[in-house]
């Protein structure tokens, strides 16, 4: 009994309906479009490697709302096979799957971003009792000289500067 299926590459404006594996070779394959007859592509019949045969028949496909189908007579069949086209719907999925991604990287870097700047943030900050002070403006570094060293203690801090 053949295998029937239709096919559409892409985007493009083709629709085949395509009934393979059959043997013997004889078989009526129509399209129909909206229940009509249409102008269409017939392959004949063709061999295929394995000593059974294939036809395709193929239309231009119209996405507006028409319906499609496609009826294969052969003997392999108990009753001719009707099969009907539905298109497949636009797939958010890609589209999901990319904002997802996009938005687990801009996290990603969000959290990189913190941890720098509080490991940065760290080198420049002098904590002093209950408040935090730059170093920049701590009698101002550029007037004092760079800062040679700092002593920690529980109550204040003691900066060690020299001369540039």
């Amino acid at each position: 009994a053949p295998s029937v299926s239709f096919t559409r590459l892409g985007n493009s404006n083709k629709l085949s309906c395509v009934a393979t594996g059959f043997y013997p070779q004889s078989i009526e394959v129509t399209m129909h479009r909206d229940e009509k007859d249409g102008e269409m592509y017939s392959s004949g019949v063709r061999p295929n490697h394995d000593g059974t045969y294939q036809m395709e028949k193929r239309t231009e496909y119209d996405t507006e709302s028409a319906k499609y189908s496609c009826k294969v007579d052969h003997s392999g069949l108990t009753e001719p096979m009707i099969l009907f086209y539905e298109p497949k719907a636009d797939s958010m999925v890609p589209v999901i799957v990319g904002v997802v991604i996009a938005v687990l990287v801009l996290i990603a870097l969000a959290i990189v971003g913190v941890v720098i700047y509080r490991k940065k943030g760290r080198k420049w900050a002098v904590r002093l009792d209950k408040g935090t002070v730059d170093a920049a403006n701590v009698g101002g570094i550029g007037e004092l000289g760079r800062v040679i060293g700092v002593r920690y203690s529980n109550y204040g801090v003691t900066l060690a500067t020299g001369k540039c």
